[in-house]
């Protein structure tokens, strides 16, 4: 890797400068919080890590009026290499690309219940949960809601417009909402949905994306909320690790 010079580094602090006094409200002492960590971040970047026994990489971050780099944890997940992220982190909302990714679940490590996985998504509002198959195909789901509300008998589907559906590979592709582009219809506002059979992510006419209960089997379709192409080549596909990654604040 690369040292990062003064140059950059000074560009960096200038971005963090300006997006932090755009925040209203935003007190001096977090954003000198928020800078010190980020000043922390940058020395790790050509250093080994021996509390992790890992190494810090950055990601270069596209999104407006963010910070150019985010730095993550290149051994964080067996599924996402360092592109995927990358690419993802140019998708996610605004607000979250300067956070750091946090592996919560694979079947790999906590198996394949789904009352487990439930214990951790309970706890979250926004969350990526992505899926290889034994295909070698990576696609998945960004998920903003509260998925508490999915104990509610009144909610059908819950969640807001900024959950998206994506494929990493074989091909890296984003299906967003699309009443971010147009005058939506109830069946095109059908974001998540949980029953005793599967987790819904897409709904409509079809489902876009639907994960079995035991967490080895899933559907994809072209679903009316995000007009998307199925994720998958076939339509039903075998599920070799299912992970789950959150956001934290630093």
């Amino acid at each position: 890797m690369q040292v990062v010079d003064s140059k950059f580094q000074i560009f960096i602090n200038k971005q963090l400068q300006k997006v932090s006094f755009n925040i209203r409200n935003l007190k001096r002492s977090t954003i000198k919080e928020y800078y010190t960590k980020e000043e922390s971040k940058k020395k790790s970047y050509t250093k080994y890590d021996k509390n992790h026994n890992t190494t810090l990489v950055s990601i270069e971050n596209n999104q407006k009026n963010s910070p150019t780099r985010i730095y993550l944890n290149e051994t964080m997940t067996s599924v996402l290499s360092h592109a995927n992220l990358c690419s993802i982190w140019n998708w996610i909302p605004q607000r979250l690309s300067t956070c750091t990714p946090n592996m919560l679940f694979t079947t790999e490590e906590n198996g394949t219940s789904l009352n487990t996985l439930f214990n951790v998504l309970d706890e979250l509002e926004n969350c990526l949960i992505v899926i290889k198959t034994f295909e070698d195909e990576i696609f998945g789901a960004f998920c903003a809601g509260d998925w508490n509300q999915r104990k509610n008998p009144k909610t059908l589907f819950f969640g807001t417009g900024e959950t998206f559906l994506f494929t990493l590979s074989p091909e890296k592709k984003v299906f967003k909402w699309i009443g971010l582009k147009q005058e939506t219809k109830p069946n095109q506002e059908m974001f998540i949905r949980v029953n005793t059979n599967k987790i819904l992510i897409g709904g409509g006419t079809r489902e876009g994306l639907a994960i079995k209960s035991n967490l080895l089997e899933g559907e994809t379709n072209q679903c009316d909320t995000f007009a998307n192409e199925p994720l998958s080549r076939k339509k039903s596909f075998q599920i070799a690790i299912l992970e789950v990654v959150g956001f934290n604040n630093r």
